[in-house]
């Protein structure tokens, strides 16, 4: 009953996003995903275009963020070798507070402000680095190192 009850407590606040087995996945496009210039960003047609993809999922307010971001070339670089793009998916937080923290930086960047992308994969932590399929599958989930990339048994 106590469980029941949890679950849909969490449903109706959005922690928590049930997912159909027969919905699209296209029809599952992050709403809230939008360009650093503020305009609505096609999510899908970005990965079956730019896909596989490591998209390091971050924010500026997690305190190891900036580290992360000051290995974003090394990063970067570990997933070209493995056949990857790197992108950065912003999370959370306004878009204006984004756009200071990374567009100094001259990163490939995206923002998620209601967090869909956190839901849809259930990332708990951040940051952190998925690799997705050109469909959006999701099928690892990394420490956003270098070295976890390279050492990633995956294709």
């Amino acid at each position: 009953m106590q469980a029941r009850w949890l679950a849909a407590l969490l449903m109706t606040t959005g922690l928590v996003v049930p997912l159909a087995a027969s919905e699209s996945e296209h029809a599952r496009e992050p709403a809230g995903m939008l360009a650093p210039d503020g305009s609505r960003f096609p999510w899908w047609e970005w990965l079956a275009e730019n896909g596989p993809v490591a998209a390091l999922v971050w924010t500026s307010w997690v305190p190891r963020s900036e580290l992360v971001l000051d290995a974003h070339d090394e990063l970067r670089k570990a997933c070209e070798e493995r056949g990857l793009s790197l992108i950065v998916i912003d999370v959370q937080e306004p878009l204006v507070e984004a756009r200071e923290a990374l567009d100094p930086r001259g990163v490939v960047w995206v923002h998620d402000r209601h967090g869909a992308v956190l839901k849809r994969h259930r990332v708990f932590r951040l940051p952190r680095l998925l690799i997705l399929e050109t469909d959006g599958r999701m099928v690892a989930e990394l420490e956003p190192r270098p070295e976890a990339v390279r050492a990633w048994s995956g294709p």
